[in-house]
């Protein structure tokens, strides 16, 4: 046997060769890219056209559906869920440059334009911040809010351009994390809990279904948390261009079945 693998010789490469292959490797990663593009493009018109001429649904119940907490949010809830909540802010972010680049290209830039005009019409990513009190009598901060999906997290990013605003007599509520998110979800049903749509199902609108289940859906904080509310009305998107935007939150909703 030692005599058999010592008359194995190591194969050797030439700086040629591994060329050929780095290149060959590049080529095929293009190709493929290439063929997922062009085939996801190919996706959004036939089924863009198929919805409107087939009349099968309303444009904007196009989607791949979530009706559970992904492995992530579940987890928290299953650590923390039956903490009681200490207190509790609503926090506002402008949104990301490559989602304010991906608006403009679905706008033709209108969207850079109303920003542009007036400064008070920003549009934010809402969501909410609570204070728990976990049974080790230790303070634990975590993120409830609309993505893709529902997202609960631990994991915090403090921006200098983050705004919050605490909500008032949250402490003498007795409101436990579980009651919260569950009387929620059983009040306006799993679809528009769970999943996301850009005009009746997004962060704003979870927030607010929230602060509702919570009793501090004051004026204040209503109109605190639908500032950037204009800026849909004022957009006014096709149907086409809802179309794409659902379209490419489908393809992160499979995504992250894959993956959690």
């Amino acid at each position: 046997m030692n005599e058999l693998f010592q008359n194995i010789k190591p194969i050797t490469i030439s700086e040629s060769q591994l060329k050929c292959i780095i290149f060959a490797i590049v080529y095929c990663i293009v190709i493929g890219c290439g063929v997922c593009i062009i085939g996801i493009v190919v996706f959004v018109i036939c089924s863009y056209f198929m919805i409107k001429r087939m009349n099968i649904m309303d444009i904007n119940d196009i989607g791949i559906l979530f009706n559970k907490y992904n492995k992530r949010s579940q987890d928290i809830l299953d650590k923390y869920g039956e903490c009681k909540i200490q207190s509790a802010y609503i926090v506002r972010q402008p949104l990301s440059k490559w989602l304010t680049t991906f608006g403009n290209m679905l706008t033709f830039y209108r969207l850079n334009t109303i920003i542009t005009e007036s400064l008070t019409l920003l549009p934010y990513h809402s969501s909410l911040m609570v204070k728990i009190l976990t049974p080790e009598n230790k303070i634990k901060m975590l993120v409830i809010e609309k993505q893709n999906c529902v997202e609960i997290r631990e994991t915090i990013c403090i921006h200098n351009n983050m705004e919050m605003k605490q909500l008032r007599h949250i402490k003498n509520r007795n409101l436990i994390l579980n009651d919260v998110i569950e009387t929620t979800r059983a009040r306006i049903g799993n679809d528009k809990f769970f999943n996301w749509g850009l005009i009746e199902k997004n962060c704003r609108y979870f927030t607010q279904e929230l602060l509702i289940t919570m009793n501090s859906d004051t004026p204040k904080n209503t109109e605190y948390l639908s500032r950037c509310d204009a800026i849909t009305e004022k957009l006014q998107f096709s149907d086409f261009s809802l179309h794409i935007i659902h379209c490419m939150v489908s393809i992160g909703n499979v995504i992250e079945k894959m993956f959690t």
